[in-house]
This record gives structure tokens, sequence and C-alpha cells, in this order.
């Protein structure tokens, strides 16, 4: 089910396998930060998502001031989500690299693994969600 959608961002809920996808391209303006990041937080409360499979390989920057709100905004919101896993796929660009980097909290309990293509992000959540599935 598509949850989200612009010209910079998706969010799709696979919900057999109980993980949101997220695709970021480009630059992403501060309007559409916001939408995307209050999008991910309310579907991961509302369907008890686990896994997060983040695609920001064609990221370019966020900007400090919407990283600064997504952590003290968001980041509280996802302390009450059942997320347990976040995959996501390094930036090509060094800027995105470094938002991104920004964007990985240091004390949290949820599993944070960077991958250099969706492929190998994909493998390590859906392996994970397969093994809880089936225990």
């Amino acid at each position: 089910m598509i949850y989200f959608n612009n010209q910079k961002a998706c969010v799709i809920y696979l919900k057999q396998k109980n993980t949101a996808y997220i695709a970021v391209d480009g630059f992403v303006d501060s309007i559409s930060v916001r939408k995307l990041m209050i999008k991910i937080l309310e579907l991961s409360l509302k369907t008890n998502v686990k896994y997060l499979l983040v695609d920001t390989l064609k990221l370019e920057i966020i900007r400090d001031d919407d990283i600064k709100w997504i952590l003290q905004e968001i980041y509280p919101g996802f302390k009450l989500a059942p997320l347990k896993r976040i995959a996501y796929v390094k930036p090509e660009n060094v800027f995105g690299v470094n938002s991104v980097k920004k964007l990985i909290p240091q004390n949290t309990l949820k599993e944070f693994k960077e991958f250099l293509s969706i492929e190998e992000a994909e493998k390590w959540i859906f392996k994970s969600a397969n093994s809880k599935a089936l225990v």
C-alpha cells in the first residue's frame, strides 16, 4: 500500500512483512521532509511497523534545521513505536552521507545497519521479518 508519495519521497507499507519502505530522491525541501517524517511516524504507530527499509542512495542533503526538527519532534515518537530494525542504503552523495549520519541516534534499542544496495538491505530486513514470523 502506498502510504505517502510526492516528487521526492515515497512510503510504501508492506503489511505481510510488517515493513515500511521509504525512498528519497535528491534534495528534499523542508515541507516535504516534515510531511514525510510525520507520515512515517504515523504509519509506525498506527500499524505497528517493526522494520524500516530506507533507500537514501539518491539523497543529496537534508538541511540542518530539518535534521534538528526530526531529532527533536519525530524521534521521541519513534521511541513509542515497536520498530526493531532500520536498514538504510548509504547515499552516493557525501552531503547525503553526512545528513544520514546526523540522523542515526546514538542511544537506542533499535538496530540500525547501513548497506551499499537496496538488495542487501532487503535481505537483512526480510530475513529478520521472516524469522520473527516463524517464532
